[in-house]
């Protein structure tokens, strides 16, 4: 009974901080850092995450009441955001180029 307990707690803690940090905490960090070393491809690697987060939350936000009704949302948008973040996969870049670029692009051409 003892380890059940243990294991919730974890999964509650995880939960609260994990959000934080990986959305915000690392991002924002890794921002600045961006910033301060005047690297192109890493500031627009963050601006991407920034705008692809805003729309995330956005969503978020407009459809909560739907949200409440899909299993696991907050573990799912936790799992996304993780995948942009981490510079391995370089999701955020790609997921701006693939689909927001397209629909949101300002080009005047």
């Amino acid at each position: 009974m003892g380890l059940m307990n243990v294991l919730k707690f974890s999964a509650a803690c995880f939960d609260l901080l994990g959000w934080p940090l990986f959305a915000l905490g690392y991002p924002l960090c890794a921002s600045i850092r961006a910033i301060e070393t005047n690297s192109i491809s890493d500031v627009r690697k963050w601006v991407a995450y920034w705008v692809l987060f805003s729309l995330i939350s956005l969503f978020d936000h407009t459809f909560a009441k739907l949200l409440e009704w899909v299993p696991f949302w907050p573990y799912i948008k936790l799992m996304v955001i993780c995948w942009m973040v981490i510079p391995h996969f370089d999701g955020s870049y790609s997921v701006y180029q693939h689909l927001v670029h397209p629909c949101l692009s300002m080009d005047h051409k």
